[in-house]
């Protein structure tokens, strides 16, 4: 939305003019960046919505530990003879960061495993352990047995995996947290093999996007469902937005016939939908948790974040002790959602208290001065039936993360129960192949 419809939602009044025009702003309520690799990406390539996007990077990967912003991420060179050995390389950096226990200034963070082995940074048993770790899984291949060294990654759990190299629990909480994504300590009963893949994709990640993993939309995630609109319209299909008294409707057999608006309706034989309609189609819903969500308006860059023009900042749940992780996305003029000079910084966690803004306190303590603050609590609401018998597909809400892997995991699961098959992205010709 624009700077001033962000200002009325909140019931802010009008904005300063020291804030830039409304066309320099592009603001989402709800921001998520994407992994350069992910499935998404893969879907909208796939879909061919990339030829009405335009992607630009995110500039740093952050990670909150032991009262300081440390750089998760700094590559310099990496190997490429083998795609997985980058992993051998890129999480010993996380390492050393964490080992040292937190960096002042901005020292050289080592970018190989040899510099990583030489640094001052680790200890020399935690170097043995970790270079050992992360170059097996370098090696590791799951179609070849040999690289396997007698390990089950299906069987054994990440926990297994952890201590068979003794690795340490800050070690773990980075691989899990800033790495895999997971969303809390869950993730050390999961079968390695999860672990293993999440680790790929973050390398892959970062080796397509280089500085960081991240990429996000120029213009903000509200030009995604623009190209969808313009994809669509190429084969036929109509848009309706910004329609009143939306409501779902059912025919006497109980399946869904038609979405109405006032006196007009929309005939279909299936909807999908967020669980603000699904009371209108009798589709019940429950609170899973809710979250709180801080937007932010600064003009400056985040402090000892080398002057960053964008990041995703995670802060470890137990950095804060609490039991969920807290997500800072920063986006800013360089993806032209924003005036010069200024930054969108948008803080999110699950709340856990009974005073949300305070939970989320130390991310905001870390943002430097804020311009501008808008809060607001979400129910994170889950469908209670699958829509199979209505053919109304209900989706969860967005979840507190700033990234879109729990949605794109969503939307398999609704084209799934939609379609009774799995979603598989083969190979296919593109628009202008198809023209030919």
């Amino acid at each position: 939305m624009t700077l001033s419809q962000l200002y009325t939602t909140f019931d802010k009044g009008t904005p300063p003019s020291s804030l830039g025009t409304d066309r320099d702003y592009n603001i989402d309520l709800i921001p998520k960046l994407m992994l350069a690799s992910e499935e998404l990406v893969d879907i909208l390539i796939f879909t061919d919505v990339v030829r009405y996007l335009e992607f630009k990077q995110i500039a740093g990967s952050y990670v909150y530990r032991k009262g300081k912003i440390d750089k998760a991420i700094v590559l310099n060179s990496w190997p490429r003879n083998r795609l997985l050995a980058l992993v051998v390389s890129t999480v010993l950096l996380i390492v050393a960061v964490i080992l040292s226990g937190g960096l002042s200034g901005a020292p050289l963070i080592p970018a190989t495993p040899n510099e990583a082995l030489m640094s001052s940074l680790f200890g020399f048993m935690e170097k043995i352990r970790a270079r050992s770790f992360f170059e097996f899984i370098a090696k590791y291949d799951p179609a070849d047995p040999s690289t396997h060294d007698n390990l089950d990654f299906k069987k054994m759990t990440a926990s297994d995996v952890f201590k068979y190299f003794k690795l340490t629990p800050d070690v773990q909480e980075i691989i899990g947290h800033s790495m895999c994504l997971f969303q809390d300590d869950s993730f050390l009963q999961l079968p390695f093999s999860e672990i293993y893949n999440a680790m790929v994709l973050y390398s892959t990640s970062l080796r397509r996007a280089s500085t960081s993993p991240y990429i996000y939309p120029r213009y903000g995630l509200g030009e995604l469902p623009q190209s969808f609109a313009r994809l669509s319209a190429v084969f036929g299909g109509t848009y309706m937005l910004a329609m009143p008294d939306i409501k779902i409707v059912r025919g006497e057999d109980g399946k869904v016939i038609g979405v109405s608006s006032k006196d007009e309706m929309a005939k279909c034989s299936a909807v999908i939908c967020d669980p603000s309609y699904a009371a209108s189609g009798g589709i019940e819903t429950k609170v899973t948790n809710r979250v709180i969500r801080a937007i932010c308006i600064l003009n400056n860059p985040v402090p000892n974040t080398d002057n960053a023009d964008s990041l995703q900042l995670i802060i470890p749940m137990s950095q804060v002790g609490r039991k969920h992780d807290i997500y800072v996305a920063v986006t800013s003029y360089a993806h032209d959602v924003a005036a010069k000079g200024h930054y969108i910084a948008i803080v999110s966690t699950v709340v856990e208290t009974n005073d949300p803004e305070r939970e989320i306190q130390i991310a905001l303590n870390l943002l430097g001065p804020i311009v501008e603050k808008f809060v607001k609590i979400y129910d994170v609401c889950v469908p209670l039936d699958d829509g199979r018998s209505s053919n109304i597909f209900v989706s969860k809400s967005y979840d507190a993360t700033s990234h879109f892997i729990s949605v794109t995991q969503d939307v398999n699961d609704i084209y799934q129960r939609l379609t009774g098959d799995k979603l598989k992205l083969e190979k296919r010709a593109t628009m202008d192949e198809e023209a030919k």
